[in-house]
């Protein structure tokens, strides 16, 4: 370019009302590129975090010892499988802390199984994984027939050290305990 000409650009999105076509050819300067303007827009990151969208569990009660052991096994136990679909629609590094995980009953909101400790994921981007977590006790459902999962969870920035204030609670649907009681042949003939 020579001397003392200026660049410009013609906006096509304005128009005068005398005719829609005339600030078209109307310059002004151009101070930045657009397409600069553009992909700083598209690495911004998206306001939804990555986030637990779907829990479902598995309930089960054994009341008898299994085949080849004694009847003197301690009996009811009690069984959950919770599968946690975790989504992380990010192009980032996040970080999910399963603060607590129980499995209640629906009727008395009694804790009938439970994770002891909190539980670090690291969501790498744009992953879905699924997380499924099995719990046992030693008594059992009781007089539980109806149960669901609670799950808290906190999320935080792979790339901060702040610490999340924010403690999200996804529950499943309500189950109904599947209670297997089937009979041992070597307990039955003792």
């Amino acid at each position: 370019m020579s001397e003392g000409v200026k660049e410009f650009a013609y906006p096509l999105h304005s128009f005068t009302p005398q005719h829609p076509f005339t600030s078209l050819l109307i310059p002004f300067p151009l101070t930045h590129s657009p397409l600069e303007t553009t992909m700083m827009m598209s690495t911004r990151r998206p306001t939804i975090p990555p986030s637990i969208h779907a829990i479902t569990l598995i309930a089960e009660e054994e009341t008898l010892a299994p085949l080849g052991s004694s009847a003197t096994t301690h009996r009811p136990i009690g069984f959950a499988s919770v599968f946690l679909s975790i989504e992380n629609p990010v192009e980032a590094e996040y970080h999910l802390i399963i603060k607590s995980l129980r499995v209640v009953d629906t009727l008395t909101g009694e804790v009938l199984l439970y994770q002891a400790t909190p539980q670090s994921i690291t969501l790498m981007p744009l992953e879905n994984p699924t997380l499924d977590v099995h719990l046992t006790n030693q008594t059992g459902y009781g007089e539980a027939h109806h149960v669901k999962a609670i799950a808290r969870y906190q999320v935080i920035d792979g790339a901060s050290d702040i610490a999340p204030t924010v403690t999200s609670v996804i529950e499943s649907e309500i189950v109904t305990v599947k209670k297997q009681n089937k009979t041992n042949p070597d307990v039955e003939g003792s």
